[in-house]
């Protein structure tokens, strides 16, 4: 896992919650924390935080990792601003994820293992999403599409039909555009 989604989710702890608490999940989770933008870290790691992040918050892993995904966006589009100017509502930058996002980030971080998405358009208003990683961060994922609408002023309804930690062989979001 990148560097740089360490450091996202530290300065979400942090800012929720203050540096003291980032440190009390990094003594929980037996870590160091000491990571850079551009280094390599085991998956191991982020399992480790966010399970002391979900025994701090009394909520499950998976509610976490959504928790976090669900504040990510704006910490991305600030380190990384080219990659979210020339879109204009986020189901433009949702559809182009594994084109231009994912690419990108390859290049800024050699190494990293981007999850891939396969879409279809099911209507004009709704996207298919099957999420395929070996991480298996599908309720990152969801907070992750949750956020991207918000930082674009969009509304979304979102629900996820299939589920890896739910006995299926994949993770299916359906993403509908309110008006």
């Amino acid at each position: 896992m990148k560097g740089v989604v360490f450091n996202v989710v530290e300065t979400i702890i942090e800012k929720e919650f203050g540096a003291e608490m980032w440190d009390q999940l990094l003594e929980s989770a037996e870590l160091d924390g000491a990571y850079t933008s551009l280094g390599n870290y085991p998956d191991e790691e982020l399992y480790a935080l966010v399970d002391a992040a979900s025994q701090k918050l009394s909520i499950s892993a998976a509610e976490t990792l959504k928790w976090i995904g669900k504040r990510a966006m704006p910490h991305f589009q600030e380190a990384l601003p080219y990659l979210f100017e020339n879109y204009h509502h986020s189901e433009e930058f949702i559809k182009d994820v594994n084109n231009i996002i994912h690419p990108e980030v390859k290049k800024l971080y050699p190494g990293a293992v981007c999850p891939h998405f396969h879409m279809a358009q099911a209507s004009r208003e709704t996207l298919t999403l099957v999420y395929n990683s070996p991480r298996k961060l599908c309720a990152l994922a969801e907070g992750f599409i949750e956020s991207t609408a918000e930082l674009y002023g969009n509304k979304i309804e979102i629900s996820q039909s299939e589920c890896v930690h739910h006995g299926s062989e994949r993770c299916v979001f359906v993403v509908e555009w309110v008006s």
